[in-house]
């Protein structure tokens, strides 16, 4: 540091546990314009921190849930939080907001009923991993979208973007030699 300038260290704003009794994995945050948290991760737990009438507030039992929690700018309110999955693995990776708050999470499930939206690119689980980009309106309460993306063999989505009209850009990682 500039030895001319003051030290000041940041204070710790806040830190806070969240998750049930089993594993939980935060993999990605990202932060809206008021400060507002949104982690996405996986849990092996039946008994995670889910709020009342969101998308998905049963666990699947499968092997994990994905799952989506948006917390105030304090850290003191979970203002929502629920699971995404189906009756096998479904890790979300990565989080983002478009310019209207609607949250957009990638990640890869091997289940074959990871919830989807009709009308959307691809509908079944191709392969033994598939990556999956689900878009959830402001409040968490339901889907605008969510598809899959994948081939026949093993596909992750480790990472999103959203350009200025919304359009979702997803990276990751493919054994497919038939990915789309």
């Amino acid at each position: 540091y500039n030895k001319s300038q003051t030290l000041i260290i940041d204070p710790l704003i806040y830190s806070t546990y969240m998750g049930g009794s089993e594993g939980d994995y935060a993999k990605s945050i990202t932060l809206d314009a008021l400060g507002n948290a949104y982690i996405a991760g996986a849990t092996s737990s039946t008994n995670y921190d889910i709020t009342p009438g969101v998308f998905q507030s049963t666990y699947s039992f499968g092997q994990r849930d994905a799952f989506m929690s948006k917390l105030n700018n304090t850290g003191t309110t979970l203002i929502f939080s629920t699971y995404l999955g189906g009756a096998a693995e479904d890790v979300a990776n990565t989080i983002v907001l478009d310019k209207a708050g609607n949250t957009f999470i990638a990640g890869n499930t091997s289940s074959n009923d990871y919830c989807l939206t009709p009308g959307v690119f691809q509908i079944t689980n191709e392969g033994i991993n598939d990556v999956f980009i689900t878009k959830l309106n402001t409040s968490g309460t339901a889907l605008i979208y969510s598809t899959l993306l994948g081939g026949a063999s093993i596909d992750y989505g480790l990472s999103i973007a959203i350009d200025s009209s919304g359009n979702a850009y997803i990276t990751g990682a493919t054994n497919s030699n038939n990915f789309d």
